[in-house]
């Protein structure tokens, strides 16, 4: 044997056969000696057959020999043939242990780093940053490395980090429904947590709808802030009320009917006898913050904090007739009444150019197509009727006479209705006939009388007359919204 326990060639004039470990083989090398006999006997025979000089006189000796080496013969190849198949067995059996051996040879391999590679030893595949093992090795059997997946998206979340021995794993993330909310936003390890709304249990209203991230809140009573809200809330009849406006509590007066509800009393001019509402005290409309009246006596002189401090878009004006007109007032940016009617803010949006000149420069002049200027009306029963040369409102319109040219004499303070009281259509003496803020000459204080204040549409419209009875049973009323 060689130094790894292979066989080698025997050589032929080998005298003692070893087995596979280095040991000698007695039995296997008598059976080898005796064929070698065997086969040396046939050869002398032969030739002791070549050598005969055969004759005839010792045919019979020769005969003989021939026959007993013959059966010589014979018996040496019996013998040979017997140990050439105990030769055939014992080669069988040092091959199984020769192939038992290079078993245990293969079995040599340090799986930790080698694999049986049909009996070769090879260096097993090393996994490199990026990569996972996704099959062990075995004995006979490599390593198999795979590429880890890519990061999760955005709309994903890691479920299981990479590592060595496992890839990663992404989820998508929940998604809120519409009766959820978002408590905790998701990452790229964690998933979205969302939570039912809650609804408002009875006895309380909803102050501050639900989105997307937060709860909705609820809140034993809800703030108004002016009748609009309080129809929103589910208030239906027409009356007094409490809101809060700028963190206090005030009374207002609602009238939740008309042209959709939600309307709050911010002034009323009456022929009660004060004749608050004249040219001389026209900074009632502007920044003089003083409030007159009481919600519980709409037929008489009012006037309410509401008008500086609650935002607006619309005005609506009932007469005690019950006739009544609203009018939406764009662009008020969220400015009370006071604001707007301060900063002129109609100017750009009733098409009534301002008056020349500083000391006109509150005033509107309403020239030229006149018809087709102030304000249109939205809703209401007023109609063109009368005096009244169309239903649209304007704000503090100059005199016209019944032209188209801007005269500063019966000029109009406050909300105004073009009439042809004073004998033309055009504003001739919108102040004395169709105001409801009384006249304002300017350069002078022309203050009209409580019964030409309270005309707006009413006197226009031939609903009353002038005469001045002062018992608060001619008024109109403004609304806003």
């Amino acid at each position: 044997t060689d130094a790894s326990g292979l066989i080698m060639t025997v050589p032929s004039d080998m005298d003692v056969l070893v087995r596979v470990d280095g040991t000698p083989d007695i039995s296997l090398t008598a059976v080898y000696r005796q064929s070698q006999t065997t086969t040396a006997s046939v050869s002398s025979l032969t030739q002791t057959i070549a050598n005969l000089d055969v004759n005839k006189a010792d045919k019979s000796a020769v005969e003989a020999s021939i026959s007993e080496l013959s059966k010589e013969l014979t018996r040496k190849l019996t013998e040979a043939t017997q140990a050439t198949a105990q030769l055939s067995t014992t080669v069988t059996e040092a091959n199984a242990e020769t192939e038992r051996q290079l078993k245990a040879l293969a079995a040599r391999c340090v799986y930790a780093y080698e694999y049986d590679n049909g009996g070769t030893c090879t260096p097993l595949q090393v996994c490199v940053d990026g990569e996972y093992e996704s099959r062990a090795p075995g004995k006979t059997s490599n390593r198999v490395c795979t590429k880890h997946s890519p990061p999760c998206s955005s709309s994903q979340f890691q479920t299981v980090a990479p590592t060595r021995f496992t890839d990663r794993e992404c989820k998508s993330a929940r998604q809120c429904t519409k009766s959820q909310y978002e408590v905790v936003p998701p990452t790229s390890v964690t998933d979205r947590v969302c939570r039912p709304l809650t609804p408002c249990p009875k006895g309380t209203e909803e102050a501050r709808p639900p989105t997307t991230t937060s709860d909705r809140l609820c809140v034993t009573e809800l703030p108004k802030e002016s009748c609009k809200d309080l129809k929103s809330s589910g208030s239906t009849n027409t009356g007094v009320y409490e809101i809060t406006l700028g963190g206090s509590r005030v009374s207002v007066r609602c009238d939740m009917d008309k042209d959709g509800g939600g309307w709050t009393l911010a002034m009323v001019n009456s022929d009660d006898g004060q004749a608050l509402f004249t040219g001389d005290r026209r900074g009632y409309w502007m920044k003089d913050r003083t409030v007159f009246g009481s919600v519980n006596s709409p037929n008489r002189d009012f006037k309410s904090i509401i008008y500086h401090d609650m935002p607006f878009n619309e005005i609506m004006f009932v007469h005690n007739t019950g006739i009544w007109a609203s009018y939406v007032i764009p662009r008020t940016n969220g400015r009370s009444m006071a604001q707007w009617f301060t900063e002129r803010g109609f100017e750009q949006t009733d098409g009534c150019r301002a008056a020349g000149g500083s000391n006109l420069a509150e005033q509107r002049c309403c020239d030229g197509s006149w018809n087709a200027k102030g304000y249109p009306q939205k809703a209401g029963s007023l109609t063109k009727r009368h005096n009244l040369c169309n239903t649209r409102l304007y704000f503090n319109p100059m005199d016209n006479e019944g032209s188209s040219t801007c005269r500063n004499d019966e000029n109009a303070w406050g909300p105004t209705w073009n009439d042809k009281s004073g004998g033309n259509c055009a504003f001739d003496d919108p102040g004395v006939y169709s105001a409801m803020g009384g006249q304002y000459r300017t350069g002078t204080s022309k203050g009209s009388s409580s019964v030409a204040g309270v005309a707006g549409f009413g006197f226009a419209a031939g609903f009353h007359n002038r005469n001045e009875d002062q018992n608060s049973r001619k008024f109109i009323q403004m609304y806003l919204r």
